[in-house]
C-alpha cells in the first residue's frame, strides 16, 4: 500500500498512550493528572500529522488492537469527506477510557496544503475524574 490510513495514523497516538495514560490515572494530584494527559496529547502530534499521499480514509474502515500493558483500541472510520474517525481505548483494568472522535479539512493552495484538525477528546478515569479537550 502506498498510504497509510487515516486510522492507521490515528492508531499511532496510542503507542505512547499506557505509559502517559496509566501515570495519569495513578495520579492523585488533579495538577499531575492533567501534565500526563497533556503530555499524551502532544505525543502523538507528529505521528498522526505526518501525511502520504494519498489522503482518502475509507468509509467503514476499523482498527482493533491491544497494547502490551492490556490497553484495548477500538477506530472506526464513520465519514468519508470530511474524513471523521471515532476512537475508543480502554485502559487495563479499566483505569481510565479515552474516547473522541478527529477530523480533517484540507484547504489546497498553490504550493501548499492547510490541514484542519477538529475533534473532542473525553478521558473517563476509574476514580470518576473526567477531562475532555479539542485541539484547538
Amino acid at each position: 500500500m502506498s498510504h497509510k490510513s487515516i486510522l492507521y495514523l490515528i492508531a499511532t497516538m496510542s503507542i505512547h498512550s499506557p505509559t502517559y495514560m496509566n501515570a495519569a490515572a495513578f495520579a492523585t494530584d488533579p495538577v499531575e493528572r492533567m501534565k500526563f494527559v497533556i503530555t499524551e496529547s502532544l505525543s502523538f502530534i507528529y505521528p498522526t500529522h505526518t501525511y502520504e499521499k494519498p489522503l482518502n480514509p475509507i468509509l467503514g474502515e476499523t482498527y482493533q488492537g491491544f497494547q502490551e500493558d492490556g490497553s484495548q483500541i477500538f477506530m472506526e472510520q464513520i465519514c468519508h469527506h470530511p474524513p471523521i474517525s471515532y476512537m475508543l481505548q480502554v485502559g487495563p483494568d479499566d483505569l481510565y477510557r479515552w474516547s473522541g472522535y478527529s477530523s480533517f479539512t484540507p484547504k489546497a493552495h498553490l504550493n501548499s496544503i492547510d490541514l484542519q484538525s477538529v475533534g473532542s477528546k473525553k478521558i473517563v478515569f476509574k476514580d470518576g475524574t473526567v477531562i475532555t479537550y479539542t485541539p484547538q
